[in-house]
């Protein structure tokens, strides 16, 4: 239990959680209807790309120019 809240019992050894907890952890943050949580949301997604872009280059895939099929 974390603050009152039942919890999975691995949330104190998850990464996930971890992250989420520092990155989240001023309370406007946690709003969604706060710009400051839309700030945040944006550079983590904008750093995940980076991630992903970075590890796509080792792998000599150019995300750029994969083709999306819908459907």
């Amino acid at each position: 239990m974390i603050d009152g809240v039942n919890v999975c019992p691995q949330t104190l050894r998850c990464l996930n959680f971890s992250v989420s907890e520092e990155e989240f952890s001023d309370p406007e943050t946690r709003d969604i209807r706060n710009e400051a949580f839309w700030k945040k949301l944006s550079e983590i997604l904008r750093d995940a790309l980076e991630l992903l872009k970075e590890g796509a280059e080792k792998w000599g895939i150019d995300i750029e120019t994969i083709g999306f099929r819908r459907g």
